[in-house]
Order: structure tokens, then sequence, then C-alpha cells
């Protein structure tokens, strides 16, 4: 796990009133999880996402509410009205999504980079699209994940959490690259998917 990108914790009140409150300085991270779902056609359908949460801040969500399948649907609510941190396009055209479905959240167990072992948060949910997007040998998936709040630092560890599945992994290929530089909540990375013949 990345080290953990806390400054200056402060809480405002609890987690979750009405809506998550963080403080500016609160800085925390999430690691993001993409399967895309196809359909026979090669229509994009769907993104099944997960998004893993760092240890501190999986620790202070759990003190505030132990019930997984409260908590769950209060994350997944408020995560509604960020859009999911999460925004796709294919070749430019941004793809417009359903409202989130299939949530669960789980505890694993990992080890931080002080060699204590956290339960840390797993939230699973599908992101699927409103209408199905054809997905040919000249296509181009572009990902974003952005926390208005610039909170939330989300990032892909590596290409290997973009699933492709059957009908895209012959022709298309995943790609992270590292910005070298970027704005505080701007997406630290360019993710996408290229698919050629």
């Amino acid at each position: 796990m990345r080290k953990f990108l806390l400054l200056n914790i402060i809480f405002l009140a609890t987690l979750f009133s009405a809506q998550v409150t963080f403080a500016h300085a609160y800085h925390y991270e999430v690691q993001v999880t993409n399967a895309l779902q196809t359909n026979d056609k090669k229509q994009l359908e769907a993104l099944k996402l997960t998004f893993l949460y760092d240890g501190e801040t999986s620790g202070v969500m759990l003190q505030d509410q132990k019930n997984l399948g409260k908590l769950g649907k209060k994350l997944a609510s408020d995560l509604g009205k960020l859009a999911y941190f999460t925004q796709a396009k294919v070749n430019g055209k941004v793809l417009d999504f359903k409202e989130a479905s299939d949530i669960k959240l789980n505890t694993i167990k990992e080890e931080g980079d002080d060699k204590k072992t956290y339960d840390v948060l797993q939230l699973h949910f599908t992101l699927a699209l409103k209408t199905p997007v054809k997905i040919d040998n000249n296509s181009e998936i572009n990902f974003f994940h952005e926390d208005p709040s610039d909170a939330a630092i989300l990032y892909y560890e590596n290409e290997k959490h973009i699933l492709l599945g059957d009908n895209l992994k012959e022709q298309c290929k995943a790609s992270v690259k590292e910005k070298e530089k970027f704005d505080e909540g701007e997406f630290p990375q360019i993710v996408s998917v290229s698919c050629k013949t």
C-alpha cells in the first residue's frame, strides 16, 4: 500500500452526517480496480469498480459505523452525489452512467507502512452505461477518477487492475502512466485502454 498522504487530520463533527465532510487538509488514498463488462456484440455495458480505502480512513469509518451493510449504502449514496469519482470516455465522448448497483462492502487485512495490520474497506459496485457503446479495433477508452473536494487521491496500482474480459483482451491493451506533475485534486495518472487489430 502506498505511503499514506494524511496531513493534519481534522474531522468536523462525525464522518457521516448528511454529507461526508472532510477538512481541506485531510487526504486519503483509494486504490481502484476496474473490470470492463461487455456483451456479445463487443459493446461496453458497465464498469465493475472496487475502491480499496487506506487503513487510516477505513479505521475512522469503521469506528463511526460497524455495520458494513449500512456503511456500504451510505458510502455509495455519498459517492453518487459526486458521480462516483468516476468519468469514462470512448474516443473522446463522455459516457453516461446509471445509478450504482450491486453494492457490497467488505473488509480485508492489509499491512500498513508502519508494519501494523489494518482492517481495510473494499467497496464494490457496478456502474452500468445508460446506452452500451461499441468497442471496435480503433477504440480508445480513458478513465478519470477525481474527488471534487480534493480529499481522495484515487489511483490504479498498475495496469493489472484494469480487467478487460474475454471480448476485449485479444485486441485491447490497458496502460497506466503516472503524471510527473499534477495539481491538487487532479487525477495523478493517465489511464487508457487502446484497441487495435
